[in-house]
Order: C-alpha cells, then structure tokens, then sequence
C-alpha cells in the first residue's frame, strides 16, 4: 500500500472514528521533512500521530532472522537488549518509556 493511499485511509476513518491513530516505525530510508509533513497533513484532518519509533527486531521477524537466526529461549531479551544498546542514546518517541528497564530485571530473573 502506498503512503498516499494509507493517508487517504487513516482521513477516510477519523471522519468516520473519533480516534484515529498513526503509529510510525522509522526506517533507515526516511526523510524527517517527508515525516514532518505527513505528520502535519494528518493532524490537520484530526488523525493523531507518534513521533517515529525506531524499528524492533521481533522474534519471529524476518529482521530478527537476519540477525541471530531462528528464536530461542532468549530471543525476547536479545531483541530488547539490541534495541535498547542501539537507540538509548538517540532517544526514543513520544510513546515509549524513555529509560526502559531490562526484560530480565522485569521479570525478575536475575
């Protein structure tokens, strides 16, 4: 699907839905002015809209494969881990949790 038709899709529904949402995984290939007004061009038809967020190798993703194989037991705090090493210094989106704690100390298993 292309942007201007999942653009046309998101206005299509706020003025159907009184929330509509627009989450962004930012890749390597974006243009942070194509992102600002695209961004602007939704919240102007009242489409809420998330600063980009960086993508997350999730187990069971083809990013993931790429990157150490086939999961494991330990695919979930790989991927966090990965993720966490990786953005920590360049900041995080207005949705996420701007000091994530580790999976291991979440589930207490250290």
């Amino acid at each position: 699907m292309t942007t201007e038709r999942l653009t046309e899709l998101l206005i299509y529904a706020r003025q159907r839905i009184p929330w509509v949402q627009a989450n962004l995984i930012l890749t390597e290939h974006d243009d942070k002015e194509d992102i600002r007004r695209w961004q602007e061009n939704l919240k102007a038809h009242g489409v809420w809209v998330s600063e980009p967020v960086p993508m997350y190798p999730f187990p069971g993703t083809p990013q993931y494969a790429q990157m150490w194989g086939p999961p494991d037991d330990l695919a979930w705090e790989r991927a966090h881990q990965y993720y966490t090493s990786t953005f920590s210094g360049l900041g995080y989106s207005d949705i996420q949790e701007q000091n994530p704690a580790r999976l291991e100390d979440l589930e207490c298993t250290c």
